[in-house]
């Protein structure tokens, strides 16, 4: 049914005049809106879209092309030489949109490097942009500022890539919990009135040129490699991503060495010495990754989807150049696959076609058996061909298979093929028999020490272990207790439940419950979030970013049907209600 119509009466409100019978004349006449709209043709025409910004005002022109000795000139120089990358350079312009016709109108004119990462076997290109100086130093600097001077208010929960503690701050994501806390809403909004204009002048406009399908900007992110935190994220590619932008808050070469790489798998790796500022915008067939072997480095990523409300379906990404027979874009597809299925089918293909990073992934896929029963002998066999293709991650996992085997001494000449060319789980395994001299090794604890704190940068278990020997002496060398305490103190942050456990003891006996709390909330077992519920009940002054993810665990694990949560929650809830905690400044 229809709603009933009504009929409404104007009524004169006092101090309002009421409408003249007689119409205003129109703003514009017809022939003066044609004459206007000619005038607008011919200068479009004549100069295009300059010629045509130019009647909105002024423009002010940011020039920040670069010279031949700019980092990024010389890597593309020394790219030249290398036997996957490709990279040149072009100048381009920004230009501002018509939403800044009654505001500041700058124009970004700079140097963008084009480059490419070729894949062996198959013929498929991985390009990725550098834009030089896209953000001005101190938009970087401040961006990055907000967040030092709030160092507790960073997730930490783990990584989908490496499984450790990410250390990220959610600017925006859409639909994630994590990106809507009331907590930290302030401190968001300040970091959004830097980001949005940022994203709407300069990098939407690019993306949107290069990548006409790109919607928006649906997560956007900082990240932290602090010295005693997260040194490394693994080579991986950005699954959920359609198109990705990194920035770099801080100066290769300068604040930190190493960083943002490009590789094909194989050991080599290109590192591009990202300078404040720089941005890389990339696809996620684009395999990279994050190394900082000295200092620290910030930097700020965002992925972009191909719909503008985040509802993209990623599955149907690359689907043309996979039927096609390409075996990246196969490979990709396979891990977006909605179901264990069709990610088998598509991993099976591009293995076959000889694609060796494919053929690691089936391998480890038989050996999980996500389709039947698990069968090791298979998976080494394809774990082979892998390796005989190139793809160093292989030889970890066959060490593993020749291990299981009983094979100690071919076990650990796989492992130092793998670790001599730069597999991270290698390294801890050649460590391992370095450590107990098997496998044909002797008894090095030296040599041992050594493969231990090259891979600390990667594993949390080499960590560990880099603390437990530097706590000793050896043959050579006395006991390293600050490089001990070091590698103790990154494996608890990154989340080793020992070291968690070893770093917090001094902190107890000094009664620094203060710093003890969130360690509670880290460790995540009953005793420990029983206790933290305890001190927090005691007046213990516990930050309020603390004490909401405290919430939320126990909130989750309630509703998960653990009755000892429940009341866990209700205590908690309970003694914020009489003792407030002290807000920390946002």
């Amino acid at each position: 049914m229809r709603p009933k119509q009504t009929t409404r009466t104007q009524v004169p409100c006092p101090g309002i005049p009421s409408k003249s019978p007689h119409p205003p004349p129109p703003f514009m006449l017809p022939w003066q809106l044609v004459l206007v709209v000619l005038i607008l043709l011919i200068v479009f025409g004549l100069f295009g879209l300059s010629g045509f910004s130019g009647l909105l005002g002024p423009v002010d022109v940011r020039d920040v092309r670069i010279g031949p000795g700019h980092a990024i000139a010389q890597w593309m120089h020394n790219a030249s030489f290398s036997s996957f990358v490709v990279a040149q350079s072009q100048t381009v312009e920004l230009h501002p949109g018509t939403w800044a016709i009654w505001g500041a109108r700058k124009k970004w004119m700079g140097t963008v490097v084009s480059g490419s990462v070729k894949w062996p076997v198959s013929g498929w290109k991985a390009k990725f942009h550098l834009l030089p100086s896209l953000i001005r130093n101190q938009e970087a600097a401040a961006m990055k500022q907000l967040l030092v001077d709030a160092p507790d208010e960073f997730d930490e929960d783990t990584d989908g890539v490496d499984k450790m503690v990410t250390y990220e701050f959610i600017i925006s994501s859409a639909g994630a919990r994590k990106a809507h806390d009331p907590v930290r809403e302030a401190l968001r909004q300040r970091l959004r009135d830097i980001t949005e204009p940022i994203i709407r002048d300069r990098i939407q406009p690019f993306v949107w040129e290069r990548y006409p399908k790109a919607g928006a900007v649906c997560h956007s992110m900082i990240r932290r490699y602090l010295l005693h935190e997260r040194r490394s994220h693994d080579t991986h590619w950005d699954i959920p991503s359609y198109v990705s932008v990194v920035v770099s808050l801080d100066a290769a070469g300068h604040d930190f060495h190493g960083g943002f790489f490009v590789t094909t798998g194989n050991g080599e790796k290109s590192f591009i010495p990202l300078q404040r500022g720089d941005t890389v915008v990339h696809q996620s067939d684009l395999l990279h990754g994050v190394h900082v072997k000295q200092g620290e480095r910030w930097s700020w990523a965002m992925w972009f989807q191909d719909s503008r409300d985040c509802s993209s379906q990623s599955s149907d990404w690359w689907k043309r150049e996979a039927e096609n027979g390409d075996p990246v874009a196969q490979t990709l597809r396979a891990m977006r696959a909605a179901t264990p299925e069709e990610s088998w089918t598509w991993l099976e293909t591009a293995a076959n076609s000889g694609f060796p990073r494919a053929q690691l992934y089936f391998g480890k896929a038989i050996e999980d058996g996500l389709r039947g029963q698990p069968n090791h002998e298979q998976a080494a066999q394809w774990y082979e061909k892998s390796r005989q293709g190139g793809e160093v991650d292989s030889c970890y996992y066959l060490g593993l298979v020749e291990k299981r085997r009983g094979n100690i001494t071919g076990a650990m000449q796989l492992f130092r093929q793998g670790a001599t060319s730069g597999e991270p789980n290698a390294m801890g395994q050649l460590a391992i028999g370095y450590q107990n001299g098997t496998g044909g090794l002797p008894q090095d604890l030296d040599l041992a020490t050594e493969w231990f704190e090259r891979a600390a940068d990667f594993t949390v278990e080499a960590m560990y272990q880099s603390y437990v020997l530097y706590s000793e002496p050896t043959q050579t060398r006395d006991r390293d207790q600050t490089k001990a305490q070091l590698h103790l103190e990154r494996a608890a942050r990154m989340g080793h439940e020992s070291a968690m456990k070893k770093f917090i003891e001094p902190l107890a006996r000094a009664g620094r419950w203060e710093a003890v709390a969130p360690w509670l909330l880290r460790i995540e077992s009953k005793a420990a979030l029983s206790q933290l519920v305890k001190l927090h009940q005691r007046g213990v002054q516990i930050n309020a970013f603390t004490l909401f993810r405290a919430e939320q665990v126990l909130r989750d694990l309630a509703e998960q049907g653990f009755e000892d949560a429940r009341g866990l929650l209700r205590q908690l809830l309970s003694s914020r209600e009489a003792a407030p905690a002290k807000m920390s400044e946002l």
